[in-house]
């Protein structure tokens, strides 16, 4: 199946077949705490993950909730108030739409002021204005562009409806960020050329074999790396000829 998880993982600098396989395989990785965080908020923010299962976050051995998980809940009345005063309405939550062998996991599906809309919930420990690892700018973050596309040409081949795609990213210090992508055409058709050298690569992959590629940065931030028997703590040798 074609996600855009996939597609990412795919088109990423240093890609690596075995996490493509595990992937596709459909296997489960320990979250990180910052996971963990991010999925506790989406669930009371929304009502519901990816797996319908409700995050537990770590507490205090006197049993009280820890400094961290009050801060989410502060965060997550703020958030429903900013949703309700947008008018947004979740309509669709947590679906899951597939078409030929592409498919998505949308967060949900709804309305902003009344206008048929995707939604994607970010919940972020970064700066607004960390400009290239978090998400104060995604204006050119492509990985927030493949995901919108991906989604709106996956719901028009699935309802036959060309919709807007919007992030609603919220910062833990309690900023947040409301954004809206408007996915042209022509950009749904050279999203169709994406998938298409998708599956070819996947072909070959399963002709040639799924190859590990150990990478120390690429594993210590991969989602399989406390399973993987492949995972290198070494960095790759860079080669130059001067």
């Amino acid at each position: 199946m074609i996600s855009q998880s996939l597609i990412k993982e795919i088109w990423s600098e240093s890609p690596c077949d075995y996490r493509i396989k595990l992937m596709l395989n459909g296997e489960q990785s320990e979250p990180s705490l910052s996971m963990l965080y991010g999925l506790y908020f989406e669930h009371h923010l929304i009502g519901g993950t990816r797996d319908g299962s409700e995050p537990k976050l770590p507490t205090l051995k006197s049993g009280k909730l820890t400094k961290a998980q009050e801060d989410l809940d502060a965060l997550v009345v703020q958030a429903k108030n900013a949703m309700d005063g947008h008018n947004i309405v979740i309509e669709e939550c947590q679906p899951f739409y597939k078409w030929e062998d592409v498919s998505g996991h949308l967060d949900f599906v709804g309305t902003f002021d009344d206008e048929k809309a995707i939604f994607d919930v970010k919940w972020t420990a970064t700066k607004e204005t960390d400009r290239f690892h978090g998400w104060g700018d995604i204006s050119n973050k492509f990985s927030a562009k493949l995901q919108a596309t991906h989604y709106v040409y996956l719901y028009m081949m699935c309802k036959g409806k060309h919709v807007p795609f919007y992030f609603l990213i919220f910062g833990n210090s309690g900023w947040m960020k409301f954004a809206k992508f408007e996915i042209s055409a022509h950009e749904l058709k050279e999203h169709e050329k994406t998938i298409s050298i998708a599956q070819n690569k996947l072909f070959d992959m399963e002709l040639n074999g799924f190859n590990p590629s150990p990478h120390r940065n690429k594993c210590r931030s991969c989602y399989f790396k406390n399973s993987c028997s492949f995972k290198s703590d070494l960095p790759i040798i860079e080669k130059f000829t001067i």
